[in-house]
């Protein structure tokens, strides 16, 4: 049955979405929220507004990119020059094309 909602949805016990096997009714847990807000996932989230993808040979990161999630993505490696440390400023870096050269 679909459920449609006007305002909030509130658990105290968490939430999860599930898919249901046709011929053996197998229940599978695609996303779950826990009591914790954490979130676990079968599937891919596309909607992180802070996700930058380098495939520039060189990269400046401002403090303004604080928060940011970069994605490398040049095969012939990228030099990536960070702003003077700060506490509070964070950065993460996920190399999303393997590295052939010496970059």
């Amino acid at each position: 049955a679909n459920t449609t909602f006007n305002g909030p949805v509130r658990s105290e016990g968490g939430f999860e979405q599930i898919s249901k096997a046709a011929g053996t009714g197998a229940i599978t847990t695609n996303l779950d929220i826990d009591t914790s807000g954490n979130i676990t996932t079968t599937g891919y989230v596309s909607s992180y507004a802070n996700v930058s993808s380098i495939t520039s040979a060189t990269k400046s990161v401002e403090s303004t990119d604080s928060g940011t999630i970069f994605t490398l993505n040049r095969a012939a490696g990228i030099v990536v020059t960070l702003p003077t440390a700060v506490a509070g400023y964070n950065y993460t870096f996920i190399v999303g094309t393997t590295f052939t050269g010496a970059g």
